[in-house]
């Protein structure tokens, strides 16, 4: 027996917020949320420290910035994507 696919809905900030990564960056990310909503959990995603189980965050990389993207999978029969965002760089600029 086969496990349906799952849809996946997004927090309205969350998918205005992922609109503005790069197109290689949302690529990898919607491959990581389609493996979600199979059931199964891509290489790139860990659970969400701070949370119970069911909160998982996609960790990308791409020209040396850092993006994530949160998702819940224990609400209901959907994948909820509940954040996305660009982390900022803990090093002082060098301009």
């Amino acid at each position: 027996m086969t496990e349906k696919t799952r849809p996946i809905s997004w927090i309205k900030a969350a998918r205005k917020d992922f609109e503005d990564f790069s197109l290689p960056v949302q690529t990898e990310a919607n491959r990581a949320l389609t493996v979600a909503a199979e059931g199964r959990m891509a290489d790139n995603v860990k659970s969400l420290k701070g949370f119970d189980s069911g909160v998982m965050e996609i960790i990308l990389r791409h020209r040396g910035d850092a993006f994530r993207v949160v998702y819940a999978v224990q609400i209901g029969e959907v994948v909820w994507v509940i954040h996305a965002f660009q982390k900022k760089s803990k090093h002082p600029s060098t301009k």
